[in-house]
């Protein structure tokens, strides 16, 4: 199925579910996101004849007392078996993202200084430092992260200097540990959430509205930078880290192809 994105192919779209509603039809609505990813496979397809697909990239980088983290996107960078929830860019592919998330890591680990595979795979997402699950100043200190920026670099370019991270904090109405009700909070811990509110798959994420390229075959990375440096590491048997997730189109050996330029001109013709 294609779609258009096109002003005028949405106001043709809106007019038809219109038209279906009023005669009862049922409703199809895409969310702005696919579209916009609808129309880039499209365009990468006819353009270059690669073949390309939706995918995402998901990225870790482990918490300390720095003030600035570095997340690695090219999979050449990898150390095999780190870090086992990662998915970064092959060599030969190329990635365009349409939105991102971003989320803290806590990993229950026997020895914090090296997690293993197991411990990793069953780690939970949060989309905001819950002083239950970030005990102490752990909660306290990780609040900078919020009041932070990503900073985006491609081929030894910025091509984004700062995207604010307080777009993607989320607090939802159940919070892990917290009481559902009153006379729940007087029976104990029994009548609380055992999980904090999760709402659908776009939780946690924000849209992109410049579009960009990872090559992976270029140099790039996309680094976190703190107002001042802070202790955001995890006390006892945990470990923190920081997780960003891109979802876009991948372009499936396609690095010779697509380059890091804006929206309008990185599809190579050559």
């Amino acid at each position: 199925m294609k779609f258009n994105t096109s002003e005028g192919g949405l106001l043709r779209q809106a007019a038809a579910h219109q038209r279906a509603a009023h005669h009862g039809a049922a409703q199809h609505v895409f969310p702005k996101s696919m579209n916009r990813t609808a129309q880039i496979i499209e365009e990468v397809f006819n353009a270059t004849g690669i073949r390309a697909a939706q995918g995402f990239l998901r990225l870790d980088v482990l918490l300390g007392t720095n003030g600035q983290y570095t997340f690695q996107i090219n999979q050449a960078n990898s150390t095999p078996g780190a870090n086992v929830t990662e998915t970064r860019v092959r060599q030969a592919d190329s990635f365009i993202a349409t939105s991102y998330g971003f989320f803290l890591k806590r990993i229950a680990a026997a020895t914090p200084s090296a997690p293993t595979q197991a411990e990793d795979a069953v780690c939970q997402l949060y989309t905001f430092p819950d002083n239950v699950i970030f005990p102490g100043s752990e909660s306290t200190n990780l609040e900078a992260i919020y009041n932070s920026t990503l900073q985006i670099i491609i081929g030894n370019q910025i091509v984004v200097q700062g995207y604010d991270l307080m777009q993607n904090r989320r607090v939802g109405m159940a919070q892990q540990g917290l009481q559902a009700s009153q006379q729940a909070a007087a029976v104990g811990t029994a009548g609380a959430y055992q999980r904090s509110q999760w709402d659908g798959s776009e939780y946690g994420f924000a849209p992109l509205h410049q579009a960009f390229a990872f090559n992976g075959q270029n140099n790039q990375n996309i680094t976190l930078n703190l107002p001042t440096a802070i202790n955001c590491a995890a006390a006892g048997n945990f470990v923190n880290y920081a997780t960003i997730i891109l979802r876009g189109v991948l372009a499936i050996n396609g690095s010779d192809k697509i380059k890091d330029k804006s929206f309008s001109s990185f599809i190579s013709k050559a």
